[in-house]
C-alpha cells in the first residue's frame, strides 16, 4: 500500500529532504560546499540598525490573507509575463550579481510591481489566518492553490533581491528580504503542515540571497539582525498539532470509541467505512477481493485481541468485543501509540530528539512489515512516515540560520583584526550559536587561505561554508 498522490502528500514529498534520520553509519555524507568571498564588516551602530523582519512600527493590525490574495490575483493575470520571467530572468537568477543582466531584470520585473507591492503590504500585517476547514471536510482533500502561488511569488521576490544587490541598493535588498522572511513566518502560522514546509523553503531562498548580499562590497554586517530573528523563524507547532490529530479528523467516531453503543452490525459497517476511506487515501498495485479482505480481517482479529489485553484491558472485556470493534480499537490505539512516540520528540531541540526520532521510525517500519501485525499499524504507516523528514527539514533551516550568523561574526572579526580568526573561540565579543543539529559548536578550521565552517550532524549530508577574504579592491 503506497500513498496516493494527493496534493498534500505530494507536497510533503516535494518540500522535505526525504533523507534518513539515522545518526550513524558507514556511508560518507554528501558534501554541499558553499563558497563565500567576504570582506570585513564592522557591527552596525546602533546594533539593530538592520532588521530581517518588519519592525513593529512598520506593521499594521489586521489579517494578511486578503492582501496575499490580491498579490496572487495580480500574479496570475498574464501568462506572457510569466513566460518572459521564466525564459529570460529566472535562468539567470543564480549568476553572480556582477554578471546579472540588469536591464532584462528591470524590464521584466516592472510587470510584477503590483504583485510585489501587495506582497509587501501583506507581510506587514500582524497576523495571517487562512482558516483552513480542517474540521469541516477531509483534510487530505483540501485544495491549496495559494501554496503554489507562494512559491511563484518567492521566485519573483528572489529575482528582485538579486537585482537590488547587483545595483548596490542594499537597503532595498534588505527591505525585500524582510518581505521574504515575513512571508515564510506567516506560512508557519498556518495549521497545515505543507504551509510550514513551504515557509521553510522560502527561508532557504532568502538565505541564498543573504549569502549573495554578504559577499557584496560594502554590505552591512547582519549578525545582530540574524540573532534578532525568532528561533525557530518558521514555527511548526500549530501544524504539528493539527497533523497529530489527523486520524481523528478523518475518523471522528474513533475519538471516543468507549462512548459508542454499537451493535455488532454497526461496528462491521464502521469497519467497512474505515476500510473504504483508507482505500481512498491509498492505492495498491492489484485490487483486493472482498473474500481476501475478509480472510485478512479474520486472521488479524485474534492478534488485535492479544494486543488489547497486553495494553491492560481485561480479557473478558476484549472477548466480548465484536471482531470489527476489536480490530478498529487496536488500529486506533496503535496509531495513538506510534504518534505519541513520534510527536513527543517534536517539542525538543533536534540534537536531543534525532536518536529518538530514528528509533520511532524504525519501530513503525518493523511493525508495518509484520504480515498480520502490520494491519494494526496500517493507519500509522499511512499518515505518519513523513513527519520525521519534516523535523529534519526544520532542523536544517535552523542550522543554516545559525551558520550565517557565525559568518557575520567572522566578518566582524575581520573588520577588527584584518584576518580570519584561527578559531571561533578567538571571537570574544559576540555569542557564537551552537549547531542545532548536534547541540555542539560548529567545527571550524583554517586551511591555507580560507576558513571552513562545517554544518554537520546529518549522516547523509553536511554543508561546508568556505570563507575566503576578497582581494583588495574586489
Amino acid at each position: 500500500m503506497k500513498p496516493k498522490t494527493t496534493l498534500l502528500l505530494t507536497a510533503l514529498v516535494a518540500w522535505t529532504a526525504v533523507a534518513p534520520t539515522a545518526v550513524a553509519g558507514d556511508k560518507k555524507p554528501t558534501l554541499v560546499a558553499v563558497d563565500l568571498t567576504i570582506q570585513g564588516a564592522a557591527l552596525p551602530k546602533p546594533a539593530l540598525k538592520y532588521r530581517l523582519l518588519p519592525p513593529f512600527l512598520d506593521r499594521h493590525p489586521g489579517n494578511a490573507v486578503p492582501l496575499y490574495l490580491k498579490a496572487i490575483a495580480r500574479e496570475s493575470t498574464s501568462d506572457t509575463v510569466w513566460k518572459e520571467f521564466y525564459d529570460k530572468v529566472y535562468p539567470s537568477v543564480e549568476k553572480p550579481p556582477a554578471k546579472l543582466p540588469v536591464e532584462q531584470f528591470q524590464s521584466t520585473l516592472r510587470h510584477f510591481a503590483g504583485t510585489l507591492h501587495s506582497l509587501e503590504m501583506a507581510t506587514r500585517r500582524d497576523r495571517c489566518d487562512w482558516e483552513p476547514p480542517l474540521r469541516e471536510e477531509n483534510p487530505l482533500a483540501i485544495r491549496l492553490p495559494e501554496v503554489n502561488q507562494f512559491r511563484e511569488m518567492a521566485r519573483v521576490l528572489t529575482a528582485e533581491i538579486r537585482l537590488r544587490v547587483a545595483q548596490g541598493k542594499y537597503d532595498s535588498a534588505l527591505h525585500d528580504l524582510q518581505t521574504g522572511y515575513a512571508m515564510a513566518r506567516h506560512l508557519g502560522d498556518d495549521s497545515l503542515l505543507i504551509s510550514s514546509l513551504v515557509g521553510c523553503a522560502i527561508v532557504g531562498s532568502m538565505n541564498s540571497e543573504l549569502e549573495k548580499l554578504i559577499q557584496s562590497p560594502g554590505s552591512p554586517n547582519l549578525f545582530w539582525a540574524l540573532a534578532d530573528l525568532p528561533d525557530p523563524l518558521v514555527d511548526f507547532r500549530k501544524s504539528y498539532e493539527s497533523e497529530e490529530a489527523l486520524a481523528y479528523l478523518l475518523f471522528p467516531e474513533m475519538q471516543r470509541p468507549e462512548r459508542l453503543r454499537y451493535t455488532p452490525e454497526q461496528w462491521s459497517n464502521l469497519l467497512d467505512s474505515y476500510l473504504k476511506k483508507l482505500g481512498e487515501l491509498s492505492e495498491s498495485d492489484t485490487p483486493i477481493s472482498n473474500l481476501v479482505r475478509q480472510a485478512a480481517i479474520a486472521a488479524a482479529v485474534p492478534i488485535s485481541r492479544e494486543r488489547l489485553v497486553a495494553r491492560g484491558r481485561a480479557p473478558a472485556e476484549v472477548e466480548k468485543m465484536p471482531p470489527a470493534q476489536a480490530l478498529l480499537t487496536d488500529v486506533f490505539e496503535s496509531y495513538d501509540d506510534y504518534r505519541h512516540e513520534l510527536f513527543k520528540w517534536s517539542a525538543l531541540p533536534y540534537w536531543q530528539a534525532r536518536e529518538g526520532i530514528a528509533r520511532s521510525d524504525a519501530r513503525l517500519k518493523a511493525a508495518s512489515s509484520a504480515p498480520l501485525g502490520g494491519i494494526s499499524a496500517s493507519l500509522a504507516r499511512l499518515l505518519l512516515p513523513a513527519i520525521s523528514s519534516v523535523m529534519r527539514r526544520h532542523a536544517e533551516m535552523q542550522q543554516q540560520m545559525a551558520a550565517l550568523r557565525i559568518v557575520e561574526a567572522v566578518r566582524a572579526h575581520v573588520a577588527e583584526k584584518g584576518r580570519l580568526p584561527a578559531s571561533l573561540g578567538e571571537i570574544k565579543d559576540l555569542p557564537i550559536p551552537l549547531n542545532p543539529a548536534t547541540g555542539k559548536p560548529f567545527p571550524y578550521r583554517l586551511e591555507k587561505d580560507r576558513a571552513v565552517l562545517t554544518a554537520d550532524g546529518f549522516v547523509d549530508r553536511q554543508r561546508e561554508y568556505r570563507l575566503r577574504l576578497a582581494s583588495p579592491g574586489q
